[in-house]
């Protein structure tokens, strides 16, 4: 009998050091140099999977429909542009809403690379004054579709994703990378424990958003962007985020040291009753980081019907060749589209 409590003693030791050798110590870098390390190397990954979720609680303003909005949105993919010219995109998304008596819902799957976007609508309902025509249901549902990359489509894509290293950052991308590096967005930062993120050991964190570094943030991102916000437009900033308030939790991988996790809840709750109310929560996970993503070409995908589909109820139908009158405009000479399905769209003008 000795030797068994012998034995459970030295189990429970074992265990009891297994256990501790896992709660791994806040690192020594200060609360907000984890953070802003972790958002500035997330900022540097190309490829990673994600899990996304929200949900929204709103009162519209007051005296004014609709008085209750909700909404709930779930998405989960990979995407990799490490490669600007072959992007790759994974994403399932699913999601709900209802406005008062009005609502609906949709889920869908879409893949992409560098020759084609697939898409499939798994399901589409409406309620109330949203309505979804059963033709168009039964003609679009359930059914993976493919519509052609454009190759001018794809390289003003390219252009606009990060080029590699640093060195093949647009000196605008350079600019706007190191504003985010420089700026410490949350504030009351407070060390929590040792948790797994996708079941990799992660520091986490409570933040709460530092509105004044945010609004500061718009300002000088506007101003690489080459334009500038007014006075009138920074007050209308100040006094929006006046009713805001963010609080959440962060995570940061321990190894990599990438910002893998944020959960929060916005809060809305302003004065002026021409502004809805409610809260905003989310969840943003991230990882797998910098691994390949591949794209699953669906068999038998149809080609989108473009003139099928302009055609379709509850669609605006038009003319090959229209003439229209625009405000502002003194003849439209004439809109051409493409009947074939390209979705070419091309149109002459007179100021």
């Amino acid at each position: 009998m000795n030797n068994v409590l012998k034995i459970m003693a030295v189990g429970s030791l074992a265990t009891l050091a297994f256990a501790a050798c896992q709660q791994a110590p806040s690192t020594d870098m200060p609360p907000e140099e984890v953070i802003q390390t972790g958002l500035s190397n997330l900022s540097e990954v190309n490829a990673y999977s994600f899990d996304i979720s929200m949900n929204a609680d709103l009162q519209g303003p007051e005296g004014q429909p609709p008085a209750e909005v909700d909404f709930n949105m779930d998405a989960e993919g990979s995407i990799d542009i490490n490669n600007p010219n072959d992007p790759k995109l994974n994403l399932k998304m699913n999601g709900d809403f209802s406005a008062d008596a009005d609502g609906g819902s949709a889920e869908f799957e879409l893949r992409m690379n560098k020759e084609n976007v697939y898409m499939n609508l798994m399901s589409l309902t409406g309620e109330g004054q949203v309505e979804v025509p059963d033709e168009m249901v039964s003609m679009f549902v359930n059914k993976w579709w493919t519509l052609p990359v454009p190759p001018e489509a794809l390289e003003e894509l390219s252009n606009t994703l990060p080029q590699g290293n640093d060195e093949n950052l647009t000196p605008e991308q350079r600019e706007m990378k190191e504003l985010v590096d420089n700026t410490n967005f949350f504030k009351d930062i407070e060390y929590v424990g040792y948790e797994n993120v996708m079941g990799v050991a992660s520091y986490h964190y409570t933040a709460n958003l530092d509105k004044t570094a945010f609004a500061e943030f718009i300002t000088e991102a506007a101003q690489i962007a080459g334009e500038s916000i007014s006075e009138a437009e920074m007050q209308e900033i100040n006094n929006g985020l006046e009713g805001i308030e963010f609080n959440g939790d962060m995570y940061v991988a321990q190894d990599s040291m990438i910002l893998n996790r944020v959960s929060g809840t916005v809060t809305i709750d302003t004065e002026d009753p021409n502004n809805p109310t409610g809260t905003v929560k989310f969840d943003f996970i991230a990882g797998n980081f910098d691994e390949s993503v591949v794209v699953e070409v669906p068999e038998n995908a149809t080609p989108v019907p473009l003139d099928q589909l302009f055609g379709a109820p509850g669609m605006t139908t038009v003319p090959s060749t229209t003439e229209i009158q625009v405000e502002g405009v003194e003849d439209v000479e004439e809109i051409q589209i493409d009947p074939s399905g390209q979705g070419e769209l091309e149109a002459e003008f007179e100021l």
